[in-house]
């Protein structure tokens, strides 16, 4: 009897240590494979970490390509600029802490129109990207000029906090442009851009009711003074006539040509019309006053031009052709030159005005 019981109760024993090692392998298997679980975790976490830290470098290597090659800088809302990358620097000829805390008019290029700044801020204002060409002035008084791209930045509740700009360099550009409307001599417009700008300035006094005027100039009796002072000479005076011209008209609206041989060009937008045949009186004299030796010269011992004028009141309506202007303008010069030359002459409320030798 005592014997079946010992035996009942190694069973029963035998019976408990096997379900818990039952269990235990349980336990262990789950806990195995929770294990496993967790080392896969950390083998996904960090191939994760590798991945990032490759995309910061990448990120890092970006951003210093682009400091280092684009052209951009931020402001807050009065202009005041914030950042500035390298190449905006380099470009600019400030370092960045001179920049950094500057108004970004220390860049404004006095060239500019005030109106491109004022379309300009009115846009951006409006949370709206404004793009546009801008001569910009470096830190020497050079200038550089640059396709402009500024966009306004927004906070969490959609204020205005800022604006960015990035920029690109378009000097090579404007330079090409600019070499194809100049004359090499004398360094005036040439009559290329003469053709294209004139019939802009008639639609614009047109538009904006503005009298505007043309002027055709040519030196008196410029073959026998080329003939007999030389060709160099002759260059020579074409070009202090240029300077004459250049510093003259310095308006915006003001413009000087040079059409063909000794003949030059002159658009002026002035308020009155006899306003216009004021400033070609006083081209007239500033060329005499030149005081240039010309023997041959039949109205005086110096060199002297003959100008030809024809002004247009724009009334709103329809432009004027460019031809029929030019051809009046060259008639008028053919008056001075019949009357006289060294003078200034034109038609004007049908009646002939004639300044200087008459």
């Amino acid at each position: 009897m005592n014997m079946i019981l010992d035996y009942d109760l190694l069973r029963g024993v035998l019976a408990g240590v096997f379900l818990i090692i039952m269990l235990f392998l349980i336990w262990n298997h789950r806990l195995f494979r929770e294990i496993a679980k967790l080392t896969e975790t950390e083998r996904l976490l960090n191939d994760a970490h590798k991945q990032l830290e490759q995309a910061n470098e990448q990120l890092a290597d970006y951003a210093e390509i682009v400091d280092k090659y684009v052209i951009a800088s931020s402001t807050d809302t009065g202009g005041m600029i914030i950042s500035a990358s390298t190449a905006f620097c380099e470009i600019s000829g400030y370092d960045e802490q001179e920049l950094i805390g500057n108004n970004h008019s220390i860049v404004r290029h006095s060239d500019m129109p005030k109106s491109v700044y004022k379309e300009l801020w009115s846009t951006i204002t409006r949370g709206v990207t404004w793009q546009g060409e801008l001569e910009n002035r470096k830190k020497d008084g050079s200038s550089y000029w640059v396709q402009a791209c500024i966009s306004p930045i927004f906070d969490a509740q959609g204020n205005i906090s800022g604006y960015t700009a990035i920029h690109e360099d378009i000097s090579g550009v404007k330079r090409a442009e600019e070499l194809s409307i100049t004359d090499e001599l004398s360094s005036l417009f040439n009559r290329r851009h003469f053709n294209n700008l004139f019939p802009q300035e008639l639609a614009r006094a047109e538009r904006e009711q503005k009298n505007i005027a043309l002027m055709i100039i040519d030196v008196d009796y410029f073959k026998p003074y080329n003939d007999n002072y030389g060709h160099q000479q002759g260059d020579n005076v074409l070009q202090t006539i240029a300077k004459v011209l250049q510093d003259s008209l310095r308006r915006a609206g003001d413009f000087a040509f040079r059409i063909g041989g000794e003949e030059f060009a002159v658009i002026v937008t002035v308020d009155h019309s006899e306003d216009a045949y004021k400033v070609a009186e006083n081209l007239r004299r500033a060329v005499e006053e030149l005081k240039f030796e010309h023997t041959y010269n039949q109205v005086s011992p110096y060199l002297t031009v003959s100008i030809g004028i024809k002004t247009h009141q724009g009334s709103g309506g329809q432009a004027p052709e460019m031809e029929l202007m030019y051809r009046q303008a060259d008639d008028a010069l053919y008056r001075a030159k019949g009357n006289g030359r060294n003078q200034v002459a034109g038609t004007e409320f049908g009646q002939l005005k004639i300044q200087g030798n008459s």
